[in-house]
């Protein structure tokens, strides 16, 4: 059956894999499924010309992205998880005291607290989970935890940030939490909350968030990324939505603006990687960072040097 765009489930199915494939390959990161559509829109397979039919659209390739992985036509794990479930699994234990042994002597994994080598503190929000994959690489990088936040900023995870925040500033650091959200006066309201929030759980009171993405500047840069089809929604949106088109304004805005950043990592990747990164490194103390790589590798030089030894005695032990 043929609809819309003249493509059957079928053949949408297959467009999507070979986009996945592509991207899997040159990319090595699993994109989320709206942008996943924004993808498949900039390289001209989504093609609309009204709101109504962009979001009948996009709405088509998110069931034939489903369809295809529950069918087997796609692989799952190509595909970011937006669910925002987490699985807590508990310590199974060691199959026997030796793997334990050797694990305890490995020190590939060793390194020297990263937190005790910079006097500031970062940390990384973004508004959904399906984004986290895009930023895992750049995170690991420079240890900076991440977290998803569902399009929320809820009591329990400003209670959570607020508290780790608060730690981190009784140790003398400053704090610092870059968020990324839609360009629309939801994505706007929840940094506000996330600020108000924040700052109720933490004494010190002093919360430094800056948003990295969707920003005001990054809007007026590449006036070609695509709208969102799907109106944002949300409670006090009257009010939240007045202050959000007075914040346009005033930046020289003039239309009511709904971008999702899932756009912008798919039309500028790297020029928004390379923003971050300066971002991230404006606030690391870059001195720091290469004390850090210099007393790792001398802590494990060392430990190896001891270790070797009791190695190969531990592995003689294995054997008898």
């Amino acid at each position: 059956m043929r609809t819309l765009d003249g493509y059957s489930m079928k053949e949408r199915i297959g467009l999507i894999y070979n986009f996945l494939k592509e991207h899997m390959k040159t990319k090595g990161y699993a994109p989320g499924v709206r942008a996943i559509c924004y993808a498949l829109e900039a390289m001209g397979i989504i093609k609309a010309d009204t709101a109504e039919e962009k979001r009948g659209l996009f709405d088509a390739y998110e069931r034939a992205n489903r369809e295809g992985r529950r069918n087997g036509e796609i692989p799952v794990e190509w595909v970011a998880d937006a669910s925002g479930r987490e699985t807590i699994f508990p310590s199974y234990g060691y199959s026997s005291m030796w793997d334990y042994i050797e694990m305890k002597l490995s020190t590939r994994s060793y390194m020297r607290d990263w937190r005790d080598y910079q006097d500031n503190y970062i940390e990384l929000v973004v508004e959904k989970k399906g984004l986290v994959p895009f930023y895992q690489s750049i995170c690991r990088e420079y240890h900076i935890p991440i977290t998803p936040i569902g399009g929320d900023a809820s009591i329990c995870f400003c209670h959570e940030l607020g508290e780790r925040l608060q730690s981190m500033q009784d140790q003398g650091k400053t704090c610092y939490v870059l968020y990324f959200g839609d360009f629309n006066w939801k994505g706007y309201s929840i940094q506000e909350a996330m600020k108000k929030n924040i700052a109720h759980f933490s004494s010190h009171k002093t919360v430094n968030i800056k948003r990295v993405g969707l920003t005001v500047d990054q809007i007026k840069n590449y006036t070609n990324l695509p709208y969102n089809p799907n109106p944002a929604k949300g409670s006090g949106e009257k009010t939240k939505k007045k202050k959000f088109l007075k914040m346009c304004e005033e930046n020289g805005i003039t239309e009511d603006k709904n971008i999702e950043l899932d756009a912008l990592i798919v039309y500028y990747p790297t020029e928004h990687l390379t923003k971050v990164k300066k971002v991230i490194l404006s606030i690391l103390d870059t001195n720091g960072i290469k004390r850090w790589e210099y007393d790792s590798e001398a802590d494990r030089k060392w430990m190896d040097a001891q270790f070797t030894g009791f190695r190969k005695k531990i592995k003689g032990m294995r054997r008898e």
